[in-house]
């Protein structure tokens, strides 16, 4: 697998009134580091009006808490291709000295979009290779 992986840090305003993380974050967790996947993939000069996306689902399985002091990073790469719509994995990981622990996996689907006519698109051409070189599984 080909993946991409990219540090988060964990805010204060990220816990709740239990001490660990709340769980609508991990969504903005795996937002983060698609918008960097992104940005990986296509550089910053990218025409994101024409050649835009949308999120058209996003799931998350909760495995571990994450705390405050943990040193977390997410791991990002494409599970699916289709016609107009491609889909993200991601593993949230915690590392604990030489030890590395799955706190949470998700998923999103991702549709190519032109945000000037608001229609969905073909995966543009570019995008598929490097799509397919960032292809695993859970």
């Amino acid at each position: 697998m080909n993946s991409k992986i990219f540090p988060i840090q964990v805010r204060f305003s990220d816990i709740d009134a239990m001490g660990i993380v709340h769980n609508a974050i991990y969504f903005e967790y795996f937002e983060q580091s698609r918008l960097l996947f992104f940005k990986e993939l296509v550089g910053s000069k990218w025409d994101w009006s024409t050649h835009g996306v949308i999120v058209a689902r996003n799931e998350t399985d909760y495995l571990e808490p994450v705390f405050l002091n943990e040193d977390i990073f997410v791991e990002v790469f494409c599970t699916s291709i289709g016609t107009t719509s491609f889909s993200l994995g991601y593993k949230l990981l915690a590392k604990t000295g030489n030890e590395t622990r799955l706190k949470a996996k998700g998923q999103s689907v991702i549709v190519c979009y032109n945000h000037e006519t608001k229609t969905k698109t073909a995966i543009f051409d570019t995008w598929k290779e490097l799509l397919f070189a960032h292809r695993g599984d859970f």
